[in-house]
C-alpha cells in the first residue's frame, strides 16, 4: 500500500517537518498548499487557473494513492504530524503494465517554507518508500532546466539526466523554458 510511517526531519532555521501520508479528510488542507504553490512558483507545469480540483476529487486521489502499491502521496507538516501542511509530493506509476515499474515524482513546497529542507525531506521519504517496493525499479521526474536548486537536490539523491527538451514549456507570457528529464534506479547494490 502507498503509505509510510511518519518521520521527522529538521528544518533549516529551526523546527521540524513531519513527512507522512495524508488522510482523506485532509483534502482541503492539501488543496490549500497546492494552490499556494501553483500561484507563487513559475517552476510548476500546472498554473493556478488550471488547478480546479475539488475537495471531493482530492480526497478520492488520496484514497486511490493509498490503494495502489506502486503509488504514494505524502505531505510535510510543520512541527507536528497535525501541523500546517508545508509540502506535498506524489509518486504515480506508469499507466500500462510495461511501464508500471517506473514511478513518476511530483513535489512542491509552500512558498513560505522554500529553501528550508522540506524538498529534501520529501525526497528522502519517497526514495526510502521506493526502495521498499520490490516491483518498483525506477523513479523519474521532469524539472525546468532553470530550476538549479531543484536539479541539485535531485542529483544529490542520485538522479541522473537522461533527456533534455529545449523549449519544452511555454509560459503564458510566451517565454519558452527548457525541460530536463531525470531518473534514479532503485534496489541497486553498492
Amino acid at each position: 500500500m502507498g503509505r509510510i510511517v511518519p518521520c521527522e526531519f529538521p528544518m533549516k532555521g529551526g523546527g521540524v517537518c513531519v513527512v507522512r501520508s495524508p488522510e482523506e479528510h485532509e483534502a482541503a488542507a492539501v488543496l490549500e498548499c497546492a494552490r499556494d504553490v501553483f500561484s507563487t512558483s513559475r517552476f510548476t507545469l500546472t498554473q493556478a487557473d488550471e488547478f480546479t480540483y475539488t475537495v471531493e476529487q482530492e480526497a478520492e486521489l488520496i484514497h486511490q494513492r493509498t490503494l495502489d502499491p506502486h503509488a504514494l502521496f505524502l505531505v510535510a507538516c510543520q512541527d507536528a504530524a497535525d501541523g500546517t501542511m508545508i509540502g506535498i509530493s506524489n509518486v504515480w506509476p506508469g499507466p500500462k503494465r510495461k511501464v508500471r515499474h517506473v514511478g513518476t515524482i511530483g513535489m512542491s513546497v509552500h512558498s513560505a517554507y522554500r529553501f528550508r529542507g522540506i524538498g529534501k525531506a520529501l525526497m528522502r521519504a519517497m526514495i526510502d518508500w521506493g526502495e521498499s517496493v520490490p516491483t518498483l525499479h525506477m523513479l523519474d521526474l521532469a524539472v525546468y532546466a532553470a530550476n538549479t536548486p531543484a536539479r541539485k537536490l535531485y542529483e544529490s539523491f542520485g538522479f541522473v539526466q537522461h533527456a533534455y527538451l529545449p523549449d519544452g514549456c511555454r509560459h503564458d507570457d510566451g517565454t519558452l523554458w527548457d525541460q530536463v528529464f531525470m531518473h534514479r534506479k532503485l534496489h541497486q547494490k553498492p
